[in-house]
């Protein structure tokens, strides 16, 4: 690891919203992990740098309750999905179902009462979540560390209170971005510049409300990571669009493969680092992201899957 690595795993902390996103917090604690298990990879002032960084993100992770899980893939390079590894424990399901939805065909309709199930899978972590999509509302969150670490950090069903005060909430401001509706996410408009305008103004903001425009792909990420099966392909279509508008985005359209699917890559680039959209060239649909240092190469791509279920801790 260079000490460039550690200056974008540090600023991926501290840039933007009050809260970094899930999987921020996970790349960095997956790189300190690394710079330990390799003492070649860094030198100790690097290494003590990333374990102050550590010490952030770990606090951070007790006071916000991210989490992050392990999912099968093929490598972490250019064009490769996750690495194989298995978590090391799960917590059993409850008992509900897999609806059968094709996922290929969006939006998709969740039914009342059901959940959408959302998993992000890098390296060897993996993260689930299980959404109310009226609200975004997580109602249930499970981490696995790919057999790195014995514990699975389980929060099965979050707090009843907890949960009632962000129904409260995301019902007193009315849907937006951060916390959409399907009804909501039909009206989004397919102008790509209109759309751009309302991401930067919803999403695009740091914990002060200050307007940045490194934040519109790092809020991006949080709501296409949760919500792009919601969507109609002409608002994502249109989202895509908008995204590639953003100062410093480029679209790549080079040859590639991720997860077994030929993408593109629309991608902004920052004094912060490289944060990557990983698109399906063939459905369009949002399959990964990836985030990490100006090298030019797809560092730390995560697959994202879904699935729509009767219940929390209910899996494919």
């Amino acid at each position: 690891m260079q000490t460039n690595d550690d200056l974008i795993a540090v600023r991926d902390l501290r840039a933007g919203t009050a809260e970094p996103t899930d999987m921020q917090l996970v790349r960095v604690r997956h790189r300190v992990l690394s710079t330990l298990d390799d003492p070649a990879a860094a030198s100790s002032g690097s290494r003590r740098w990333m374990l102050a960084a550590a010490g952030a993100a770990a606090a951070t992770v007790l006071a916000i309750g991210v989490a992050v899980i392990a999912q099968p893939g093929s490598g972490t390079g250019p064009g490769n999905g996750p690495a194989v590894q298995e978590p090391a424990a799960q917590p059993a399901a409850t008992g509900g179902t897999v609806l059968p939805i094709d996922l290929s065909v969006t939006p998709v309709v969740v039914p009342t009462g059901a959940y959408l199930y959302v998993a992000h899978s890098f390296d060897g972590y993996r993260h689930e979540m299980w959404l109310e999509v009226e609200g975004g509302i997580v109602v249930s969150i499970v981490r696995a560390d790919g057999g790195r670490e014995p514990e699975t950090f389980v929060d099965p069903v979050r707090d009843a209170a907890a949960i009632a005060e962000d129904r409260a909430a995301a019902a007193a401001a009315g849907p937006s971005l951060a916390h959409p509706t399907p009804a909501f996410l039909n009206t989004l408009p397919t102008d790509p510049a209109a759309l751009l305008a309302m991401i930067s103004d919803q999403i695009g903001r740091t914990g002060g409300g200050e307007r940045r425009d490194d934040l519109i792909f790092k809020g991006s990420i949080d709501f296409l990571g949760k919500f792009e099966p919601l969507l109609t392909p002409a608002v994502r279509a249109a989202y895509l669009e908008a995204l590639a508008l953003a100062p410093g985005a480029t679209v790549d359209r080079s040859s590639r493969t991720f997860a077994g699917h030929n993408v593109y890559l629309v991608q902004q680039t920052t004094s912060f680092g490289t944060i990557t959209v990983i698109v399906d060239s063939g459905t369009g649909r949002v399959i990964g992201t990836a985030a990490g240092a100006n090298t030019g190469a797809l560092e730390w791509p995560e697959e994202v899957t879904y699935a729509v279920v009767t219940e929390p801790l209910t899996r494919p």
